[in-house]
């Protein structure tokens, strides 16, 4: 998954977890292992969301090089 987002005037209907929900699906019968993405630390609504989903988090260091 890239990036899951969704507008706040719809945020808190169900909408995120149902595409989470179908996503999985999609990916089990693809027989995938696994999903993921990423999201800032400090985006603690979208951490607290995710994980109200079961989705668990993993450190993982990322780096930036700037040009």
């Amino acid at each position: 998954m890239d990036c899951l987002y969704l507008s706040e005037d719809v945020r808190g209907m169900g909408i995120g977890s149902e595409i989470i929900r179908k996503l999985k699906e999609v990916a089990k019968g693809n027989d995938c292992v696994n999903m993921q993405w990423q999201t800032p630390v400090f985006n603690k609504p979208a951490i607290e969301f995710y994980q109200k989903n079961g989705a668990l988090s993993k450190e993982k260091i990322r780096f930036t090089l700037m040009v």
